[in-house]
């Protein structure tokens, strides 16, 4: 197997496939590196089977209380099943699941989770684990200051961000990023771009239309992966910054106002556990049942706390416009 960087120096995986899908760190698996200091493994294996030591039950998950391991394994349709054993390694996590489970579950479905959200949920509790957590953010950087742009989905953080670097910016992110509390990095390999018009081929957004048409599609409509590399110069692109300013935008009306630190808390821990559901995934509620030193809610006290340090002591702003193009104009607003 290959690794993969997630995040540079930070996340990476261990895997043959290209493309992971619903891995909300990204998808497409583009470049290779030697160094990451959290490494996960995902492998497709069509004979996995449950190791026979995990004889205890827990829904459709077989464990054993104080083993590593946690076997599923669920019906798709006749004879065809979901299967998945994740091995929690002190050194690097592993997922397997067989070639069904990948191919055809694309959506949570019946509480089926895709293998992507329990790829995306198992890196989460990871960084949190080393002190960091991830944003639903964009972020991007003047004179190495850093700003993230939070927003509820489909609200214009990735066009926000786009804009700001042809206006002269920085590109950290565009849809989800991650902090010690100092500092933002990039999640460079996110792909939102292909939901707006203004940055899609022809085709793609041809296939944009059918999937919002038709919703139930969606999943399996597929326009050519493309990541921040295919839109944005390398040269514009930072791995990382230190952070100055926070940003949160809305959609309805217009406003530009200073935020204070209790409610661009209560705002941002808001998006963020809209986003990353990480306590509610039942392979690693399964899993702490078995496994006690796995504490969810001890996790989302210390992802509260790094978010408390983003924003203590900096800049917090509230842009609120009716058109996501319009974000921009007030960013001569804030003190960089």
């Amino acid at each position: 197997m290959l690794l993969y960087t997630v995040i540079p120096k930070i996340l990476g995986i261990n895997t043959e496939v290209k493309k992971i899908r619903n891995f909300s760190f990204g998808e497409s698996l583009r470049e290779r590196t030697e160094k990451a200091l959290i490494k996960l493994n995902f492998k497709i294996d069509n004979l996995i089977k449950k190791p026979s030591i995990l004889n205890q039950k827990y829904h459709f998950f077989w464990g054993k209380h104080n083993h590593p391991c946690i076997y599923y394994e669920r019906r798709i349709i006749g004879g065809l099943f979901a299967k998945m054993l994740f091995k929690n390694s002190e050194g690097s996590p592993s997922i397997i699941v067989n070639k069904p489970y990948l191919r055809w579950i694309r959506v949570r479905t019946n509480n089926i989770f895709p293998p992507g959200t329990h790829l995306t949920d198992i890196a989460t509790v990871k960084l949190i684990e080393k002190s960091f957590t991830p944003l639903h953010c964009a972020g991007v950087s003047w004179d190495n200051k850093g700003i993230l742009i939070f927003a509820p989905p489909n609200t214009g953080k990735t066009l926000t961000s786009i804009l700001l670097v042809q206006n002269g910016f920085k590109f950290i992110s565009e849809d989800i990023s991650v902090s010690d509390g100092n500092e933002i990095y990039g999640c460079p390999f996110t792909s939102t771009f292909r939901y707006y018009d203004k940055l899609s081929s022809k085709s793609t957004r041809y296939l944009n239309l059918i999937a919002t048409k038709i919703p139930f599609l969606a999943p399996f409509i597929e326009p050519k992966a493309k990541v921040i590399q295919d839109y944005v110069e390398r040269d514009k692109i930072k791995e990382k910054a230190s952070i100055f300013a926070i940003v949160v935008l809305e959609r309805g009306g217009s406003k530009f106002k200073k935020l204070d630190e209790n409610e661009a808390f209560r705002r941002i821990l808001n998006i963020n556990r809209y986003e990353f559901n990480y306590y509610r995934n039942p392979i690693l509620r399964a899993y702490s049942y078995f496994n006690q030193e796995l504490d969810l809610n001890s996790l989302m006290l210390r992802e509260e706390k790094i978010i408390r340090k983003v924003i203590t002591d900096k800049n917090i702003y509230l842009i609120r416009e009716n058109n996501p193009e319009e974000y921009i104009k007030h960013f001569k607003n804030l003190k960089l």
